[in-house]
């Protein structure tokens, strides 16, 4: 008998009618050099093509929720996502996000080796005339 799948990271991506760009963002989770995450893509009650945009991912690891109600925030897919999480650590991803390959395993290398309970990383805002702001720095005296 195998041992139910047990991963290290929960992935947790809160969606709401973006179809469009959620396959561009479930492409870069997938190719992470981490391998050993669940990723569950839960909408806020979408009613666009999400959810084909999901199943067309032929991945164990990839969970499709989809909210009988719309909660209109992230906080409602957010919260389902950590219910139904099986893994130690949390990421979330938002639907519109990219990631490079070594994201999740440089979070988690630099978690662990420095006995921390939360990072993040920061995020390059770009457009098509290319990044214009990086955010999530704390303010200065605030790290």
């Amino acid at each position: 008998m195998s041992q139910p799948f047990q991963p290290i990271i929960s992935v947790i991506v809160a969606t709401y009618q973006s179809a469009r760009t959620l396959q561009y963002t479930l492409k870069a989770i997938l190719a992470q050099t981490f391998t050993n995450f669940e990723l569950l893509v839960i909408g806020d009650h979408c009613t666009d093509n999400s959810e084909q945009v999901v199943s067309q991912f032929d991945d164990s690891r990839v969970r499709w929720i989809n909210l009988e109600k719309r909660s209109g925030s992230q906080s409602g897919p957010n919260n389902e996502g950590l219910r139904l999480s099986k893994g130690k650590y949390i990421a979330f991803c938002g639907h519109d996000d990219l990631w490079f390959p070594d994201h999740l395993k440089q979070l988690k290398i630099f978690l662990e080796s420095n006995a921390f309970d939360f990072v993040y990383a920061l995020s390059v805002l770009i457009n098509p005339l290319g990044a214009y702001a990086v955010i999530g720095a704390p303010s200065l005296g605030r790290s």
